[in-house]
């Protein structure tokens, strides 16, 4: 049962701002969220 066509593979990432505990200084950091496999449809 194939519906549509090859799935895409789409790797999620999104930027995070903190701010460290420490210094006070705010960071960013580049967090991956998942991979993930997206049917598309035809």
């Amino acid at each position: 049962m194939k519906a549509g066509r090859l799935r895409d593979r789409i790797k999620i990432q999104k930027r995070e701002s903190y701010r460290d505990p420490q210094t006070g200084q705010q960071l960013w950091r580049v967090v991956e969220i998942a991979t993930v496999w997206a049917e598309v449809k035809g």
